[in-house]
């Protein structure tokens, strides 16, 4: 186990809806302040999120607030290429982790945001033309050279995860998808895997990207369930009640939390504080799967 091993906060802000917020910089600079107050360092960007300006702007306000740097986890990613150039539609991005666009990237990443070193790097998809040997090469001069303190992988499956771990031992994250309405990774190993390798998991769209606040939303019995859970605890939203269930895994999953408006953030924190019980975390489960437990 490494001794050295990155603790995020037990939530973490994500910036990937940033650009299209139209925050003006000191909304963004509240928002950073009002996580901080509440004890959650760990702020999730990549690098192309909102084509970059979601960086760009993030920089700013630390550029003209360098003590909040000092405060704060940063995590990033790199490896999704977008293509303007696609006129079919059906290549509209495509991956690349090749030694070099790494190594690249992160001098994007690190001349944006305006710091000189990136407390976390993550890869951001799997790609079928990753050479794992040459990702582990960019990993380590990335932290020789003091440009990169910790690394991890997003969206990686168990073969993956194997993969990479074994060129490059001192993965520390994945950051996975993980709500209480997409429970795939329960089922196909990556959780144990993750707890196997001592992985910290980021659980990106907690909320299942929002489509259980919709009318749209099909699946009655967990919404139904959900608002149960919410009034039987005098909670304020559904939202606390998903949270609070991501949470009481022991592997201490961290939630990415991607609103804009302050009083939702606010709202998600509070989830900190909300115990659920075995019986309860099963009755959404099996709920949001529509099947009972063997």
């Amino acid at each position: 186990m490494m001794t050295n091993k990155i603790k995020l906060s037990p939530m973490a802000f994500g910036l990937w809806r940033l650009h299209e917020a139209n925050l003006s910089d000191e909304q963004l600079k509240d928002l950073i302040v009002a996580c901080l107050e509440q004890g959650i360092n760990t702020f999730d960007h990549a690098d192309i999120y909102g084509g970059g300006q979601a960086q760009i702007q993030f920089g700013r306000v630390l550029a003209k607030n360098p003590e909040l740097r000092e405060q704060m986890i940063i995590v990033s990613k790199c490896g999704i290429v977008r293509n303007p150039e696609d006129n079919s539609g059906l290549t509209p991005s495509y991956y690349n982790t090749s030694y070099d666009y790494i190594i690249k990237q992160t001098d994007l990443i690190l001349e944006q945001l305006q710091i000189e070193v990136l407390d976390v790097l993550l890869i951001h998809r799997v790609d079928h033309l990753m050479d794992y040997k040459e990702v582990a090469r960019a990993f380590r001069d990335l932290k020789a050279v003091g440009k990169v303190k910790h690394f991890g992988v997003s969206n990686f499956l168990v073969p993956q995860l194997d993969a990479i771990i074994k060129e490059f031992p001192d993965i520390e994250i994945n950051q996975i998808q993980v709500s209480v309405d997409h429970l795939e990774h329960f089922k196909n190993g990556v959780i144990e895997r993750c707890a196997y390798h001592d992985l910290t998991v980021m659980a990106y769209s907690p909320l299942g990207g929002g489509l259980i606040f919709s009318n749209q939303y099909d699946n009655n019995l967990l919404k139904t369930k959900l608002e149960e859970v919410k009034d039987n605890l005098s909670l304020e939203g559904i939202d606390q009640v998903m949270l609070a269930w991501i949470l009481k895994h022991p592997l201490k999953i961290v939630p990415v939390l991607g609103t804009m408006k302050q009083h939702r953030l606010m709202s998600g924190f509070k989830a900190l504080d909300i115990e659920l019980t075995h019986r309860t975390w099963y009755e959404l489960y099996t709920h949001s799967q529509l099947e009972r437990m063997p």
